[in-house]
This record gives C-alpha cells, structure tokens and sequence, in this order.
C-alpha cells in the first residue's frame, strides 16, 4: 500500500515535472513565437512609415518609424548581450522590452536562450537572428539617406525613388528571415508537440491504472476548459472580444486558456491598432484635402482604357461642380473648359499621349457655380504600359490670381516706362568688374541710340558724351569710383539720331559688397534741356520782371528775398523793405513759407533741381486771405551749383473757387457715369448671354443631318448672330464710343462671300413677297482683300433692310463695282437700289 502509495507520488511528481518542464518549454517558445509576431510587424510598421514620409515629406511618419524600429533593434541588443561570456542580464531583459515583449515571457526566453543553445532549433533561430542583423543596419542606414534627402534644400525624386527600391529589397530580405524564422519555430514547436506525446504516451501507460478513478472527474473538467475555449473561440470569430475564459486549473487547459486569452488580449490590441491606422490614415486624407484647399491645387486620375477620370475634393471646389454634376469621362472634362482653350488643350493632350510624355499648359474655365472666369494651370504625368499611355496622373492649380498679378506686375512696368519716358528721366546701371552697362528705354531714346547700337561698356557711354565734357565726366566718375561716393553731375551730349546737342542732368549711386568693394553704379539720366533753356531766359526775362502783374521774387541761395518787383507789392502790399532778407514767412503769418533750407520745399528744389511749383494760402499786409500758385526756379552757376532762386507768385483765388465748384460738378458727373456703367454692365451679360447662346447652338446645329438650304439658313444665322454680337459689343462699351476708340479690323475678306451673306440673310424676309433680291458684282472686284467684313455686313444689311420695309413690289439690287485702283488699295462702290418710294429732301446733297 505504502509502497504503491509511494510509487504513485514518484510518478506524480515525475509527471508534474515533466509537464511544468514542457509547458515551461511551450510557455517559452510561445514567447519566442509571439516575440516574432510582434518584431516582423514592428519592421514591416517601420518600413511602410518609411515609405509614407518618403512619398508625403511629412516628419511625422518618420517619428514613428524611428519608434516601430526601435523593437527589432531592442531585440537585436539583447541576443548580442546574451551571446557575450558574461552577458548582462538587467541590460538584455531592458532591450527585450524595448522590443515590446511580455516582462513574464523575458524570464522564459533568457533561460531558453542561454541553458538551451544547445537545441536544434534554437541554434537554427539564432544563425537566422545574426543574418538579420545586416538588413537590420541596411533599413536603418536607408532610413537615415531617405531623412537626410528630404530635409536638404531640394530633395530629388530620383534619388528618393532609387532609396524606395533599396528600402524594398532590404524589406523583403527581411521578411525571408522572418518565414526562415517563424518556419525554423514551427519545427521546434512540433518537435516539442511529438516528445510531448511521447512523454505522455509512457507516463500514461504508466500510470493508467492509477487514474482511472480519476478520468471521469478530470473529464470533465476538460470538456467544461474546451467548452469555454470553443465559445471564447466563437465569440473572436465573430470579432467580440468582451469575454475572456476562467482558468480553474493550472494544468494544460489552465495554461491553454490563458494563452488563448493572452491571444485574444493580442488579436484585440492589434485590431484596435489596425483602426488607429486607419483613422491616421483618414486624418492624413484629410489634411491632405485640407491643403490641397489651402493651395488651391486639386489632384486628378485620368484611365484612359476605361475613360474614367476622377477628381479631388478640391478640384471640383475650383470647377464649380458637384460630384453628382461630373460625368467623369473626358468629353465632360472638356465641356468645362471655357470653349476659347478647348481645341488648345484638346491638341496638347492628343500630342502627350502620342508622344508618350507629360503635359503642363494654362487655360481658362468658367466655373459652374457662379459663372466667373477661372486661369487654370494643369499638370500630368504619364503612366506607360508595353508602349501605351494608359492613365495620366495629375494636378490643377486655380493660378488666376498670380496671373493677375503678373499682368499686373507687367502693367506697372509698362507705367513705369511710360512716366520715364513722359518725364524725360531714363535708368541705367554700370556694373564695373564686368564693365557691363544697363540702360532702360527712355535712355537710349534720350540718346537717339538704339540698342544693337550701343556696345553696353563704359567707353561706348564716353563716346556718347559731347567731345569737351569728355574729361570733366570722366574725372568725375573716376574719383566717385575711388572714393565710393554719389555721382550728381550735367553734362552734354551729342544725340545720335538727329545730331542735337542735349544737356542731361546725371545722379548715381555706389553699391559695394561686404568687403567695401565697389561693385556697381545705378542711376538715372535726365534730359534737362528745355530747363537750362528756361534758365537762361529766366535771366533775361528778369529784365522785364518789374512790369509783370504776377509777383516775381529773386532769392538767394539760403532762399531769403533779395528783390521784389511791385506786382508783388500790389499782391500781397508788402514792399521790398518789409521783406528784404526774410524768407517770406510773413506771407504765412509766421509759418515756414518752404523757401528756406531744412524745408521739403527747399530740400526737394535742390535734389532734383529743377523748377517747383506749388499752391499754398497766403495773408496780405491787411489779413486778407489769398491762394497764390508759387513758381520756384533754381538757377546754377557754372560749377553746377544753386545760387539764385527766382519764385513767382500768381494769384489763383478766383481760380480755386472755380475748382471747387468743378469738384462738386465732376462728383455728381462721376455719380451719373457709375450709374450708367452699372447699368451698361447688367445690360451687357443681359444681352451677350442669350446671343452667346444662339450662335453656341448654331454650331451645334452643324454637326446634325441637315439640307443644303438649311445648312445654308444655318450659316446666315451663325453670321447674322456674330455679327449681331460685335454690335452689341461696340455700343454696349460705352467707354469706347466716348473716346472715339472704335478701331476698324483689317483681315482678309471676299466681298463676294460677304455680299452674298448678306442676301442670304435677308431673303428669309421675302418669302411670301413678290420682289426679288439679287447681287451684282462686276468681274473686276478681287475675291481676297483686307477689311472689316463685320462692320461692311452691318451696312449692307442695314441698307437692305430699309429697301425691303419700303418696297412692296418689284425688285431690289445689291451691285459691287471697283472705282480706282491704289498702289496698295482699291476704290470699290456698292450701291442698294430698290423700285419701292423715293424720300423727298430739299437739301441737294441726300439721295435716296
């Protein structure tokens, strides 16, 4: 008894050994199994967020890169520890939870890993470990090229793209390993299956006797541990993962049910993970949205196989359409673009895809939900397949604004030319190393030189220079050259185109670099002539200054009065003595009357040295109050610098009250002009819009089924409409008519054509009438001429019309007949003659 007793208790605890040792053994290659799992995901986490921040930019997804890739190397740290003679092992348990792994499993993979290396399979596990630890360094050194890429000034496509290719071999090298890994595991855990069998299977015959009490009991508790573990397994099947099983044991099922649970635990974090992504990835989409909107640039897919196009949200922001109102075909796309650019942007497509390469053009669109006129720049990529483009991949940019603003830019440019050129001032600039100089338009007008000319060197410009000037400029710029200061000089020139002599008036400026080395010069050029012309009559007309009803002043330098004359003392009643030697502050009862120095008045004459004239309130000697529009001319010795100032005052009282009744006049003429413009801008969408629509359907009538006499009908009606148009165009711009802007087209016409439509157009009228409308031009008349067939069609249908209202019989006669012939012109007649009433006029010179 005892002995059996005994016996039964060895073989218990041999058998509890035995199983705590397997179990202990299968715990632990669960952990390896488990470990794999989350390391290959960890890398192939890393490797996609590679490949995303390589596609977006976006640091982000580098950041999580750095943080999935920091488990597989975490495991990779621990197994180089534990390889070593004396490994540390707080330092290997801390790496392997780096590496995400249960802290319970790490007790049972370090054991395995160091008493265990022995095994088979672990020794399998660990050659496959060590040859990872080359793509390992592969995938980290291509994460650091693809971050250093991206955060240079450029990063190239070409380079990223090759590092993406590079990033792909790494990775499936890494997930060879990872099935060499998983497989090599699978062998283990089935060796371990089989001696588990075959422990049990001796351990049972052993003991069978002994337990066979115990079968029923032990049963079922087995079937109630598989129950649960079926219903649990159902419940994930069905994606619930709420419950989780009891284990009343610590046996096998015990074990088993906690592994399951700690799977489903697993199964649960990851699918809660999978929907994070997801949700990033939503959130990426619409940031994505978020700044294509910010940017105005909407992305598109083109397959041209199923003539299938698809849009971004914002891309059809930009059109004006709603998904529902696009079609997604190509002939849609095309409807949308403003009818000017669709044969343009038809032929650039139909070129690409012959050709087999990218498009990028410009074109208009007038957007559907507010009909306004949208610039749209396009942009696609073409994707090629055994030598066919079979989808194009793209942008759109709405770039109206910076279109505008260019053409504005150009505007401004084209002001600036324009105020130089009505100011007589050009532009220029000396860049000294390369002895290169700049000129603007003006200036080479200014010279009578046109620029194939002009060698563009600072000896050229000397050549320019009248012959005695020559030396006196050119110590002058050579000592603002040597010392770094501004040039302000006049000298004179011979112009070139008519051989006159000009006096310009030169200021530049000099640039240097950070080291105070001269670089370049810039400045302007003006053509003073005219003024030094007024100076010097200044000094003659001073003789006769005495007599002038204007007060006339003479300054000097520091702008106080040297003289007067007595139209000043009859204007302000002031005498020479009250004002001598004062800068005529009385006249402003104490105020800075501009003439003294530290003034703007002042200040302006002397910089740009050239007469000033400005209006200012004035007190006479007894406080009345006057406006006086002063004249101030600056007079220069021969050193070029200020020594005299004439000022004259005129008396324009009267005439400012005269401005101020045209201001209230002109306000109440702007008011009435605003309105009319209104109304001529309703009217004009009003009209052009139905019209745009009948010859809009007018050729769309040409491509159906028609008669001869109806295409012909058809044609009078395009021509009718078009021109129809054109009228409306020129009265309804209003502008246009008052300033006398209404500008005749020359192009090539056949008045034959012409005059042919024109009858064709108005026969319609005489259907159910007995005259007869015909045309008779003489053989003389050319086919082919310059001219404007528009406005010619309006007059001779305009002139038809009135014969065919007047005439209820008989016959009406449109004849062409050449008068003369020019050089480059001829002299034609065409006369409308009818048999309806004649007008009567007393005036000789009408005829009917």
């Amino acid at each position: 008894m005892y002995f059996t007793v005994g016996l039964l208790t060895l073989f218990f605890i041999f058998e509890v050994l035995a199983l705590c040792f397997l179990l202990n053994t299968l715990a632990t290659t669960r952990a390896f199994v488990s470990g794999d799992a989350l390391w290959s995901k960890a890398q192939k986490d890393a490797v996609y967020q590679l490949q995303t921040y390589a596609y977006t930019l976006n640091e982000v997804h580098y950041r999580r890169y750095i943080q999935y890739i920091k488990i597989p190397v975490g495991v990779r740290l621990a197994r180089l520890e534990l390889q070593k003679q004396k490994p540390d092992y707080e330092l290997a348990k801390a790496e392997l939870v780096i590496g995400q792994n249960n802290p319970q499993d790490i007790n049972r993979m370090i054991p395995a890993f160091t008493r265990l290396k022995s095994v088979q399979f672990i020794k399998n596990v660990r050659q496959i470990w060590m040859l990872s630890d080359k793509s390992i360094d592969q995938l980290l050194e291509i994460g650091q090229k693809i971050h250093s890429e991206i955060k240079s000034h450029k990063p190239s496509p070409s380079r990223l793209n090759a590092l993406l290719l590079e990033l792909n071999s790494t990775n499936e090298e890494l997930r060879l390993l990872s099935v060499r890994f998983s497989s090599t595991l699978g062998n283990g855990c089935r060796w371990l299956e089989n001696f588990t069998i075959y422990l049990l299977f001796i351990m049972a015959l052993t003991v069978i006797a002994f337990r066979f009490a115990l079968t029923y009991n032990l049963s079922k508790r087995i079937s109630k541990g598989l129950n649960e573990i079926i219903d649990s397994a159902d419940k994930v099947a069905r994606n619930d993962f709420s419950s989780r099983m009891v284990a009343y044991s610590k046996d096998e099922i015990g074990h088993l049910i906690r592994s399951f649970n700690h799977m489903t635990d697993n199964l649960e974090h990851n699918l809660n993970k999978r929907k994070l992504a997801e949700i990033d990835i939503k959130d990426n989409q619409r940031a994505l949205d978020k700044t294509e909107h910010l940017a105005h640039v909407g992305s598109w897919e083109w397959d041209i196989v199923n003539d299938k196009i698809t849009w971004s949200e914002e891309l059809y922001r930009i059109y004006g359409l709603k998904k529902n109102d696009f079609k997604a075909d190509y002939k849609f796309f095309l409807e949308c673009i403003h009818p000017d650019d669709r044969e343009y942007v038809a032929k650039i497509v139909r070129t690409a895809g012959e050709q087999k390469k990218g498009i990028n053009y410009f074109h208009k669109i007038i957007r559907k939900s507010d009909g306004a006129i949208r610039i749209v720049n396009g942009r696609g990529r073409a994707i090629v397949e055994n030598g066919k483009v079979i989808k194009y991949v793209g942008t759109a940019q709405d770039v109206t604004e910076a279109v505008l603003a260019e053409q504005e830019i150009h505007n401004s440019q084209l002001a600036l030319a324009e105020a130089q050129q009505i100011a007589h001032i050009g532009s220029w600039e000396w860049n000294v190393k390369a002895n290169i100089i700049l000129w603007s338009e003006e200036l080479y007008r200014i010279y009578g030189l046109e620029p194939s000319e002009f060698e563009a060197t600072y000896e050229s410009f000397l050549e320019c220079v009248y012959p005695e000037d020559k030396a006196y400029v050119s110590k002058l710029i050579l000592d603002a050259g040597k010392n770094k200061k501004e040039l302000d000089y006049f000298h004179r020139i011979t112009r070139k185109s008519d051989g006159k002599i000009r006096m310009l008036k030169c200021y530049g400026k000099a640039v240097v670099n950070e080291h105070n080395q001269l670089v370049k010069f810039t400045g302007t050029a003006q053509d003073v002539t005219e003024a030094k012309q007024f100076e010097d009559r200044i000094k003659e007309l001073s003789l006769i200054a005495s007599e002038s009803k204007n007060g006339i002043l003479i300054l000097d330098k520091f702008g106080k009065v040297e003289w007067v004359n007595d139209g000043f003392t009859k204007l302000s009643g002031y005498t020479l003595d009250e004002v001598s030697g004062t800068t005529a502050d009385i006249l402003r009862k104490g105020k800075d009357s501009g003439l003294k120095p530290g003034t703007l008045t002042y200040e302006t004459l002397v910089k740009e040295r050239k007469p000033l004239i400005y209006e200012a309130e004035n007190y006479t000697k007894d406080g009345r109050k006057y406006w006086a529009q002063t004249t101030l001319s600056p007079l220069f010795d021969e050193q070029g610098e200020i020594y005299k100032i004439i000022a004259i005052d005129s008396d324009i009282t009267r005439l400012k009250k005269t401005e101020k009744e045209l201001i209230k006049a002109k306000e109440k003429a702007e008011q009435s002009k605003k309105a009319k413009e209104q109304f001529l801008a309703n009217m004009s969408h009003e009209i052009r819009t139905p019209m745009n629509g009948i010859i809009g359907f007018a050729r769309l009538l040409e491509d159906s089924s028609l008669t001869p006499e109806q295409k012909e009908y058809l044609k009078a009606i395009e021509t009718s409409g078009t021109n129809l148009l054109v009228i409306i165009n020129d009265i309804l711009d209003f502008s246009k008519l008052e300033a006398g802007k209404i500008v005749f087209e020359e192009r090539k016409i056949d008045v034959h054509e012409c005059v042919g439509n024109a009858i064709r157009i108005l026969k319609s009228k005489l259907t159910d009438s007995k005259v007869k409308l015909y045309e008779v031009i003489d053989s003389n008349v050319p086919h082919e001429l310059l001219g404007d067939e528009v406005r010619l069609s309006q007059i001779l249908i305009n002139l038809v019309s009135n014969s065919i209202k007047f005439t209820n019989e008989g016959e009406i006669k449109v004849s062409v007949k050449q008068l003369r012939e020019y050089d480059n012109s001829i002299e034609l007649e065409f006369r409308v003659s009818d048999t309806g009433w004649k007008f009567r006029c007393n005036s000789p010179h009408l005829t009917a």
